[in-house]
């Protein structure tokens, strides 16, 4: 495989990971009735990380089938 596909591999990897990490917390939020304890930055942070990391993830999709 050339580097770029690895790149591209480590890139989903990475993003899914996050993803991951963003999801128990969310799951944690609707779990305890709709109640963030983590205060309002992270509420921000996390909601912009979900997002972002599903984005990430379709585009580094893309681009490994257009490969």
């Amino acid at each position: 495989k050339s580097l770029s596909t690895v790149v591209l591999y480590l890139n989903l990897a990475l993003s899914d990971l996050l993803l991951l990490l963003s999801l128990a917390l969310r799951v944690h939020y609707h779990f305890s009735g709709n109640n963030w304890i983590f205060g309002e930055i992270s509420c921000r942070l996390i909601t912009a990380l979900f997002y972002g990391n599903i984005y990430c993830s379709a585009q580094t999709i893309a681009c490994i089938s257009l490969r």
